[in-house]
């Protein structure tokens, strides 16, 4: 978090913005490291849906004791998944640059609209 104020002061940014961004230009680095996770998909939505079940138990292999976050999924729309995050972090904004970058590297625009956010209490 030291270097997330030193950018978000160097660059008159808010924390989150830089939290954002940082999470977004991961996800095409994770995706050459990672190509396995991606392979499967050809869109965003199926690939962001194995995040719990097949992303985050390869994260703890890898890395043994890490905390990673959980996600809730509503998929009952065909335009809009829904999604409850809940993390130790509260690294909302890294959350939503990942995604982002998701629909990055499958070629695809997204909106995101965080209603709530742990890190605000909201």
């Amino acid at each position: 978090m030291q270097l997330v104020a030193a950018a978000s002061e160097r660059l008159e940014l808010p924390p989150e913005d830089v939290v954002r961004w940082f999470g977004r230009n991961a996800t095409p680095i994770f995706k050459r490291q990672y190509p396995d996770f991606f392979a499967p998909h050809d869109s965003t939505l199926p690939f962001v849906l194995t995040l719990n079940e097949i992303i985050h138990p390869e994260v703890r292999k890898l890395y043994p004791g890490a905390d990673v976050p959980v996600f809730d999924f509503d998929t009952t729309s065909d335009d809009v998944l829904v999604m409850d995050y809940s993390s130790a972090r509260k690294l909302c904004a890294f959350a939503e640059g990942l995604l982002l970058g998701a629909g990055d590297v499958f070629g695809e625009e997204m909106t995101i609209s965080q209603p709530r956010c742990m890190k605000s209490g909201r």
